[in-house]
């Protein structure tokens, strides 16, 4: 007992090892747009430090708007279900790319941006699936996401079908 304790006392977390790199190279170079956005991502995938993850993209886009950056804070919105905010994101960074450049290859945005409208649009599907296998919290959840998602795109969009099943569901 006393060596697992003496183990895990001394054992480091090596996700809180990626943000405090991800710190010490912002702290070190805080002008510097890539190191900023770079240090942004790996705590997004971490799902650590998500608040200053944000001010550092923030201030990345703002040194230098590019295509890379609007991408990653776009990841970030897509990995937590906020599609609509994925979307705008890589419409900026596919509207920044052509600014730069115009023949810029922003195929692979126009592929998230496929794949977020398709997971607004299945958000109905994935609470049906839920509810067919007894997954009741999750269904709902879905259909939470998709008057979310219904309402962000068209604010009168009638959402009284999903209700109804998330009343149904309690």
């Amino acid at each position: 007992m006393a060596v697992v304790i003496s183990t895990s006392a001394f054992s480091s977390d090596p996700e809180s090892k990626v943000v405090e790199k991800a710190r010490e190279a912002v702290e070190s170079s805080s002008s510097d747009w890539k190191v900023l956005a770079e240090s942004a991502q790996k705590c997004f995938k971490k799902e650590q430090n998500i608040d200053q993850a944000m001010e550092w993209i923030n201030k990345s886009i703002e040194i230098n708007p590019d295509p890379s950056n609007y991408e990653i804070k776009g990841d970030y919105y897509k990995s937590v279900k906020q599609y609509r905010k994925a979307l705008q994101q890589y419409y900026e960074g596919i509207l920044v790319g052509k600014k730069q450049n115009f023949w810029y290859d922003s195929r692979h945005l126009q592929k998230k941006v496929w794949e977020s409208k398709q997971a607004i649009e299945n958000l109905d599907k994935l609470g049906a699936y839920y509810h067919s296998i007894g997954d009741n919290k999750r269904a709902i959840e879905a259909y939470y996401l998709a008057i979310v998602a219904k309402k962000d795109a068209n604010f009168s969009a009638d959402v009284s079908d999903l209700q109804k099943k998330i009343s149904y569901l309690r």
